[in-house]
């Protein structure tokens, strides 16, 4: 890019053609008469924005105004210059399915490895639920929630879908992992997604989980006890913690293997 995109000490590498690419299939809502400029242009200057740190409307238009002349000599849109801030408030607010638009995230920014078979747990990604902030009207307790699957070491939201409370994301949980490109991934979050179905979407998808158990599922923590027994901890220090063979699991500190022969803790490895 002719310009710099700032915000982070980390570098970042972005195929702005295959962006604008996987932006051109969206479907534009507008209708056919005054469509001066093409959604995918408008998608694409905007990621490029929000990764230079604008996230407002106003500051995404500001900014694509600054850079006119090069985005027109990238991208050759029939006008040259950038809409107003009006133009891009309606837009992205009535023009774009944001659904449709979550899965660029996942095409550019964690794009499948090279060769038939992607390579096994090549990327981590949380189930998480924030509420975004600033949406939380004045004299209420609740704003706008949301269930993403993020890919930390990458930094960015692969999926995410608006849920009503925190107690719905295990419901909207089955929506996020189909937009997902599981079969390179391991899949992890909170306790309360612990669960057999969502497991079994997971593995069936041809992905990886790794889930924490806690107290309030006490069958279940007690049916993976009988898998393991405490050890002695010696007074002089910890014990060293046990890799489970073919699991692609460490078991905690002071846990040691009943059955070692038989994998445990990775469902993909036992079905």
């Amino acid at each position: 890019m002719p310009f710099t995109l700032v915000g982070s000490d980390e570098p970042c590498v972005l195929a702005v053609g295959a962006l604008y690419t996987a932006a051109e299939p969206l479907v534009d809502r507008r209708k056919a008469r005054g469509r001066h400029y093409p959604l995918a242009l408008i998608v694409t200057v905007a990621v490029l924005a929000t990764l230079a740190g604008y996230r407002r409307v106003e500051s995404v238009a500001d900014w694509a105004k600054l850079r006119c002349h090069e985005l027109h000599v990238l991208f050759g849109p029939k006008r040259a210059r950038m809409p107003q801030h009006t133009t891009w408030s309606r837009m992205l607010g009535t023009a774009l399915d944001v659904v449709a638009l979550e899965p660029l995230g996942q095409q550019v920014f964690c794009p499948p490895s090279v060769g038939e078979v992607p390579d096994r747990c090549r990327i981590t990604v949380a189930l998480d639920g924030p509420t975004m902030r600033g949406t939380i009207p004045r004299g209420h307790s609740r704003g706008v929630h949301l269930l993403a699957a993020d890919a930390p070491a990458q930094g960015i939201v692969v999926f995410q879908v608006a849920v009503d409370t925190k107690e719905h994301e295990l419901v909207a949980a089955p929506v996020v992992l189909h937009h997902l490109a599981l079969p390179s991934m391991r899949m992890t979050g909170d306790a309360m997604f612990t669960q057999r179905a969502v497991s079994v979407q997971i593995v069936e998808g041809g992905g990886d989980d790794l889930w924490m158990l806690k107290d309030h599922q006490p069958t279940l923590r007690e049916k993976i006890e009988l898998r393991f027994e405490r050890s002695t901890v010696p007074e002089s220090g910890t014990a060293s913690p046990v890799t489970v063979t073919g699991a692609r699991c460490v078991v905690g500190v002071g846990l040691t293997i009943r059955e070692p022969d038989r994998p445990v803790g990775h469902r993909r490895a036992e079905g």
